[in-house]
């Protein structure tokens, strides 16, 4: 019986562990495919190898402030240095502005010199921007990198968060498989028979195999709202102590006063997620004073209404010329004061365009 059973429980172990790898390699190849659709759509990646891009996706690592974080790497598309900080165009200014925000700060999908802090010191030669944008964040993790960053000793004349699209976690991701780990360590602690079992787990990498859960979410938007607000007090309560000026931009997504939504490439995004994000920015609007009354805030959610070609690289993350529009929207309204959320209704003019070098 007792030998059935351990057969029956290794079977049932083995069928797991390949229907998790297969699963992550159908996955890798169809995101490759919808890839390389999604390229095709954008004439202005054509520049790039896309295959060694694709390889250059970063990798993530334990950081004992903020969770995780990219790791430090280096190649010809993607470098990222050993404290985190996204490679960026260098430009002659000396008033440094940090940015942060999740993957489309970071600039996924597109190299190091076409992200928006990169397209924002090209534009100008006043202010220096550097990139950590990182993959994942929102509003909690960003402040606790604010702080760490502070802490660190960065001095910044400006501080500029992007969010939108990762707003309304209550936990970040990989914090299951932590709990995952520490209950093995637990095991292997107080129970003899779960020793082995326990100096197995930190070797197995849960999120290769498919043990692996979303972070969850707030069902209760005006809660979260709230919980938005007082990140972003935190922050605003440091600019007298510090010296620097926090602005704050709710960044485009797409189908929220725009349709690509409804693009061929975009239809297989489960329904809920859009639908989540769409209350989700509905919240925002109503409730955009409040937090007009702790930081200085540009909506630009409506950018891509009567935009034309498509935005994305990827269905979420910003093609170059996106970025530099963004930039250039934020450079606005930091020396003017302009929240210029006009619609965008065609590419970036040529000749701003080649000044900007895409």
């Amino acid at each position: 019986m007792k030998r059935k059973l351990i057969i029956g429980l290794t079977i049932m172990i083995a069928v797991g562990v390949a229907v998790g790898i297969y699963k992550k390699i159908r996955y890798r190849f169809a995101e490759y495919e919808e890839n390389q659709k999604v390229w095709g759509l954008v004439p202005e990646m054509k520049k790039f190898d896309m295959t060694e891009l694709r390889g250059s996706w970063p990798k993530y690592q334990y950081d004992v402030d903020t969770v995780f974080s990219e790791k430090a790497q280096a190649t010809k598309y993607i470098n990222i240095t050993a404290s985190g900080e996204r490679v960026s165009f260098e430009n002659s200014g000396s008033a440094e502005v940090i940015m942060v925000g999740g993957s489309t700060m970071f600039g996924y999908g597109v190299p190091d010199d076409y992200t928006i802090p990169s397209m924002f010191n090209k534009a100008q030669g006043k202010y220096h921007a550097v990139n950590y944008g990182r993959g994942g964040y929102y509003s909690e993790l960003e402040t606790k990198l604010i702080l760490k960053l502070l802490r660190l000793g960065k001095r910044p004349a400006e501080i500029i968060i992007l969010d939108g699209l990762n707003d309304g976690k209550k936990n970040p991701l990989y914090s299951n498989e932590l709990s995952f780990l520490f209950d093995s360590f637990n095991y292997n602690k107080y129970n003899y028979f779960l020793a082995g079992v326990g100096s197995v787990m930190p070797l197995i990498k849960p999120r290769s195999i498919g043990i692996y859960e979303n972070p969850s979410y707030y069902h209760d938007l005006n809660l979260w709202f709230d919980s938005y607000l007082d990140n972003i007090s935190q922050v605003a309560h440091l600019q007298k102590a510090y010296k620097f000026k926090v602005n704050v931009f709710i960044q485009p997504i797409p189908g929220f006063d725009n349709e690509f939504a409804k693009h061929a490439l975009l239809i297989n995004v489960p329904s809920d997620f859009h639908d989540y994000q769409f209350e989700k920015y509905k919240v925002i609007k109503k409730r955009i004073g409040e937090l007009k009354k702790i930081a200085n805030v540009c909506d630009l959610s409506g950018l891509f209404s009567g935009y034309v070609p498509f935005p994305f690289v990827d269905g979420t993350h910003y093609t170059p010329t996106v970025n530099a529009i963004i930039a250039k929207r934020m450079l606005k309204f930091m020396e003017l004061g302009v929240c210029d959320a006009s619609n965008t209704k065609q590419e970036i003019a040529p000749e701003i365009a080649a000044k900007l070098g895409i």
